[in-house]
């Protein structure tokens, strides 16, 4: 029981890593603001958005479907834990549920 527990808390994670709401999602976050990222709707980028990024420190840059270490970066340094809320992971578990 404990075993099945743990895989659907680690699916509850990776889902919201992997289906972000597209309806906050951002492209870049703004010079020097203060406030937390939004999604960026990509995995993959261009090589002139990858530039940009990489010259960005690690918690302004988006969060990114598939990007665990960054994403749990930025959540540790804005929010002070690496886990999603869980007002982030019940819509995307009931999204993903009810797709079946």
């Amino acid at each position: 029981m404990s075993k099945l527990l743990a895989g659907i808390c680690l699916c509850c994670v990776a889902c919201v890593s992997c289906f972000p709401d597209s309806a906050s999602a951002q492209i870049l976050p703004e010079a020097g603001r203060a406030t937390e990222p939004g999604w960026a709707p990509y995995v993959l980028v261009s090589p002139q958005t990858r530039i940009q990024l990489a010259q960005m420190p690690v918690q302004q840059r988006p969060y990114r479907p598939l990007h665990f270490y960054g994403n749990a970066m930025r959540r540790t340094y804005y929010r002070g834990t690496p886990l999603p809320s869980v007002r982030q992971v019940v819509p995307v578990v009931t999204r993903v549920l009810l797709r079946r």
